[in-house]
């Protein structure tokens, strides 16, 4: 199974130490079977989680706990017009995600 993502682009300065601090803060944590963060690795962690954590990597980084997994970027197919309807196409430079 998988799940077509649009593209994102970043510009640094993601902190996810924020998120971690909501999610302990308060029981916000209590009940969730795992935390899932999409990132490309290049953030301040924080110690540990209440919860368990799975990394969905964009690059080769590693987060110092919790499981990772890599996401890694696929060429859209290409699409011919529908007949009648004129259906849309994908541009030769979009992209998605698969997980």
């Amino acid at each position: 199974m998988h799940t077509d993502i649009t593209r994102f682009h970043g510009g640094g300065g993601t902190d996810v130490r924020a998120a971690f601090d909501f999610l302990d803060a308060e029981g916000h944590a209590d009940g969730l079977a795992c935390t899932i963060v999409l990132t490309d690795g290049y953030t301040p962690y924080p110690d540990g989680c209440n919860t368990p954590v799975i990394w969905a990597m964009t690059t080769d980084m590693n987060a110092p706990f919790g499981e990772h997994c890599r996401v890694r970027e696929r060429r859209a197919k290409r699409r011919s017009p529908q007949r009648g309807g004129g259906g849309a196409t994908s541009s030769p430079n979009s992209s998605s995600l698969r997980l």
